[in-house]
């Protein structure tokens, strides 16, 4: 067994290796060559800085390492870890980090972030023994949207994300890496963006989702246009570009109470959490 990094693998070969060590996790996880491919641009993976545990010329273990510029700073992103199940218990993902942190090191890259299912006990232990602590709670959610009968005086209609401006201020927490602006940027052909607009003309709301796939990636509100029946308005016009299929709203912080509160208001279930884990630098003495 050698350790290597994943630029000689195709999207097929990391599908397969992702789905073999998935394949008895805790909910069902299936990834398609296209789904991979896609995952690799709008993650910003840098196959040349991700590390595998190859067996005889087969991928049984890997770290997909995603970067990108957050705030000045320079991070490098877990956006997968897997182990084929007979190679587990071997200390095989301790020994891709330390390569992997190696290499990152070099690069001038020393503050890592990752997300694991606070049910997976061994995988949080591994990463905790490496450094990393929890930062925050994440929730994903579930569920069919119902859209009927909503009415508001705003004009909802589809935009482009460049129209959008500068749309931070009407976020309750920063968004994880996958629903990142960053992360859409890179992917737009597979998002549809659909805005709320007052009578006045001011952007009062937006939500970004992929239709094809059944998910939410950031739905927000301007903070003078809540209880308005905004949010509303867009997830039902976002549920009538889906057909009212049961969509997945991913990495919501579990702190942003008010966002909480109204997906479950509409019906959304929480079907699992994640702590949003970080690895930095010890500060200076």
């Amino acid at each position: 067994m050698h350790i290597n990094d994943l630029t000689p693998f195709s999207p097929q070969q990391l599908a397969d290796a992702f789905n073999q060590a998935f394949a008895d996790y805790f909910i069902r996880m299936h990834l398609t060559e296209e789904m991979v491919a896609n995952k690799l641009i709008a993650e910003n993976v840098r196959l040349e800085h991700s590390v595998g545990m190859v067996h005889e010329d087969k991928l049984v273990a890997f770290i997909l390492a995603g970067i990108d510029d957050y705030s000045g700073q320079t991070i490098a992103y877990n956006a997968g870890t897997g182990v084929l199940p007979a190679f587990r218990r071997q200390g095989l993902t301790g020994t891709m980090y330390r390569q992997l942190l190696s290499g990152l090191h070099a690069e001038g890259i020393s503050r890592h972030r990752l997300e694991v299912m606070t049910q997976n006990a061994p995988a949080i232990k591994a990463y905790e023994r490496i450094g990393f602590r929890r930062t925050r709670i994440l929730s994903v959610y579930r569920g069919k949207i119902n859209s009927d009968g909503t009415k508001s005086s705003f004009e909802i209609r589809q935009t482009d994300f460049s129209s959008l401006g500068d749309i931070g201020h009407f976020w309750n927490s920063l968004p994880s890496w996958q629903n990142s602006l960053q992360a859409i940027g890179r992917s737009l052909d597979e998002h549809t963006i659909m805005a709320a607009f007052s009578p006045g003309g001011q952007l009062a709301g937006y939500i970004i989702f992929n239709p094809k796939a059944g998910k939410i990636k950031q739905l927000a509100v301007g903070k003078d246009f809540r209880a308005k029946g905004v949010g509303s308005s867009l997830l039902a016009a976002a549920g009538r570009l889906m057909q009212d299929v049961e969509v997945m709203i991913t990495n919501v912080d579990y702190a942003d109470r008010e966002t909480t509160a109204f997906l479950e208001r509409k019906g959304f279930v929480c079907i699992l959490q994640q702590y949003e884990m970080e690895l930095a630098p010890a500060p200076a003495v």
